[in-house]
């Protein structure tokens, strides 16, 4: 959150705010950045958990999107909740071409694919996912037109993070092989900050967000090449 924000939204003044992230920051308890403060996060949040979480933004992401992708379309979707919404979304859509890590959305959107693809590899039992770099070496052979992927965090300063090396090494891969691209990103992931820097995606890639995030946060992205749109 931004130090404005807060000042904000606790009617103190931005020095009682400042000493505030500066004695939270020394018993690690968040990071300082440049303009206000973010969670530090070593692991991603449970799956079970991750479902609960904000789920009626992730649906209105999922609703937006659905709308986008038209029946006949090929496209990959990575492990997560707001994948997963995704794939609910997509009720209506005949005759896909999907390709995918996660268990639960292979079985959620079988009926609507024309072909089904469950990308081999090592499983996440966490996530029930396959993941590693068989995973990701095997997505590198496919070309599809949509590429949709979830993000860890989101702030201004990192912009996109994610938990490992594997996850992020293949989301990267599916957002390089994809026509348009999208990375979902709700108010949950606003400030969070993942221990691994994702590279930044290409120019047009699209961020769905569920709300409007800090200003510093829009020019982080479109100064990166990228657009946004927000479904509030």
């Amino acid at each position: 959150m931004s130090t404005r924000a807060l000042t904000e939204h606790l009617g103190v003044t931005r020095e009682t705010v400042r000493k505030d992230i500066e004695y939270l920051a020394e018993r690690v308890k968040l990071r300082q950045i440049r303009g206000g403060a973010t969670q530090i996060r070593a692991q991603e949040i449970p799956m079970a958990s991750r479902t609960q979480l904000n789920a009626s933004g992730k649906t209105r992401i999922a609703l937006a999107l659905a709308a986008q992708i038209p029946d006949g379309s090929s496209l990959f979707l990575d492990n997560g909740s707001s994948t997963f919404a995704l794939a609910q979304a997509l009720h209506a859509r005949m005759d896909l071409m999907v390709y995918t890590n996660d268990f639960a959305i292979a079985q959620q959107i079988a009926l609507n694919c024309r072909e089904l693809i469950m990308l081999g590899g090592k499983v996440d039992t966490q996530e029930m996912a396959t993941i590693g770099i068989e995973t990701t070496v095997q997505i590198s052979q496919y070309h599809v037109d949509f590429a949709v992927v979830s993000a860890g965090g989101l702030s201004a300063r990192t912009l996109l993070t994610d938990f490992s090396k594997e996850a992020v090494s293949f989301r990267t891969q599916m957002l390089l092989n994809g026509g348009t691209r999208f990375v979902i990103a709700d108010h949950a992931k606003f400030g969070v900050v993942g221990q691994m820097a994702m590279p930044t995606p290409p120019k047009g890639t699209c961020i769905m967000m569920d709300q409007r995030p800090d200003p510093e946060v829009l020019s982080a992205i479109t100064q990166n090449g990228m657009i946004f749109q927000i479904t509030d």
